[in-house]
């Protein structure tokens, strides 16, 4: 919440949705959202929804022309908000999803020097141009707001590629995105991607130095997903169209 107060560039709004949390949270975001100078929606969920439906009704609350998401756990530069402005401003209507780069970092925000994306230069994707599990981490993401409707009306989703999960929201955003449109990845790193051992997912956890020994892995993994193939992309392509029954009835008319 704090990085958030530093920004460079003010946001227009913050949305805020307590997951029926047990702790001292809701006092936390209810006196964050008296001190700062721009809006705080706060709100409290009668049930709880858990993480990605709960995600999904916040992007369905905020009212701006881009969202960027942001997890309860992970710590914005405070340039961010600035740099994907001006980056939005310049992008083709087509471009529905930007994505920036982040430092892994442990629970104490100790830097590992582990950079997730690590694009050299800004680069747009289109559905074919990027491997089949392409994913970043979802506080690096920012979505245009006629997105909104395709995420809060699909329906309850598996993961296409993992047994038995639900699709979360940011890779669902990710589908989205590549399929409706197109998604621009930028070298800038611009948020720290905290990872702890109450981690909701289970990718680096640990220390920094649990952190920097999965190098290795986390090299595996980006030539993993680096090796695009037209029958990768078939597969895609088909586990897409089957979540979601037809994109085209979902295709945000007001995108181009």
């Amino acid at each position: 919440l704090e990085s958030i107060a530093n920004q460079t560039r003010v946001p227009d709004e913050v949305v805020i949705a307590d997951d029926c949390s047990t702790d001292s949270t809701w006092k936390i975001v209810s006196d964050y959202a008296k001190s700062v100078p721009f809006p705080v929606m706060v709100i409290k969920n009668e049930t709880n929804l858990g993480w990605s439906r709960n995600f999904r009704k916040v992007i369905g609350l905020c009212s701006s022309s881009w969202i960027a998401l942001c997890d309860q756990d992970d710590v914005w530069l405070p340039t961010k908000l600035e740099v994907l402005e001006r980056t939005a401003d310049s992008a083709d209507n087509d471009v529905l999803l930007i994505a920036h780069d982040v430092e892994v970092v442990d629970s104490n925000n100790i830097r590992s020097g582990v950079n997730l994306l690590e694009v050299p230069r800004p680069r747009v994707y289109g559905m074919r141009d990027l491997p089949t599990r392409w994913v970043a981490p979802g506080m690096s993401l920012m979505v245009r707001s006629c997105l909104k409707s395709a995420i809060m009306k699909t329906p309850e989703c598996p993961d296409p590629s993992i047994a038995g999960h639900p699709m979360a929201h940011d890779l669902w955003a990710v589908v989205l995105a590549r399929t409706l449109g197109r998604i621009l990845v930028i070298p800038e790193c611009l948020g720290y991607y905290r990872r702890h051992d109450d981690a909701e997912t289970n990718f680096l956890k640990g220390d920094v130095r649990s952190i920097r020994r999965s190098r290795k892995r986390l090299e595996r993994f980006r030539r993993a997903i680096s090796e695009t193939s037209e029958a990768a992309y078939e597969r895609y392509a088909q586990a897409t169209f089957a979540l979601a029954g037809s994109l085209e009835r979902l295709r945000p008319e007001d995108c181009h």
